[in-house]
């Protein structure tokens, strides 16, 4: 497969990751709306989710993916705010909405444990993004690939409060297509954080 080729395949299965299932999400609109803030959580909790992995995907292919895209550093950058934006949004508006629903204090009172660990995810994003202030101190460090390393299980966390209360996700194509950013991002946390770094040895 030649460069452009390459190219075009990577930007055109990016652009659906993302993209598919805002469509899928768009298109299951009713109305009339039992929750506007709830709804547009559910848009930027998609968006977050697909944007991180594609972030662990490209790991393993760092190198090669700066070869194919001479901007690929600010792209991770520009979606890594994206992502940073989608997670302040969407439990924000999703607790504004619940508020509205059924109150807050009755809300966590009977949480289950998908939305305690996608809590315990939320920190671990939230620390992740402010220990990026210090990256360039931190880049080659362990310390850093500790900190990556807690953000892309925080994502695990996420797939599994996902595929237990996303109401997109309980059945169809999209479910399946869950399962594999799941496979695809175990594939590509193992080759980043275990293969990669026992081959360095």
């Amino acid at each position: 497969m030649n460069t452009t080729t390459a190219k075009t395949a990577i930007i055109l299965g990016a652009a659906f990751a993302v993209l598919y299932p805002l469509w899928v999400w768009l298109t299951s609109i009713t109305f009339p709306l039992s929750s506007p803030f709830i709804l547009i959580a559910q848009a930027w909790g998609l968006l977050a989710f697909t944007l991180m992995w594609l972030h662990i995907v490209a790991g393993p292919f760092k190198q090669r993916l700066l070869g194919i895209f001479p901007k690929f550093e600010l792209w991770m950058t520009l979606s890594s705010f994206i992502v940073l934006l989608s997670i302040i949004l969407h439990p924000l508006l999703m607790l504004v909405g619940i508020s509205k629903l059924i109150g807050i204090v009755e809300f966590f009172a009977t949480a289950s444990m998908p939305i305690w660990l996608a809590i315990i995810a939320w920190f671990m994003f939230i620390s992740y993004d402010i220990a990026r202030i210090f990256k360039k101190r931190l880049l080659k460090t362990r310390t850093w690939f500790v900190i990556t390393l807690i953000a892309t299980l925080g994502w695990f966390l996420i797939l599994y409060h996902s595929l237990s209360l996303g109401s997109h996700l309980q059945e169809g194509l999209l479910r399946m297509l869950w399962y594999f950013f799941g496979a695809t991002g175990t594939a590509a946390a193992i080759t980043t954080y275990g293969i990669k770094p026992f081959l360095k040895r």
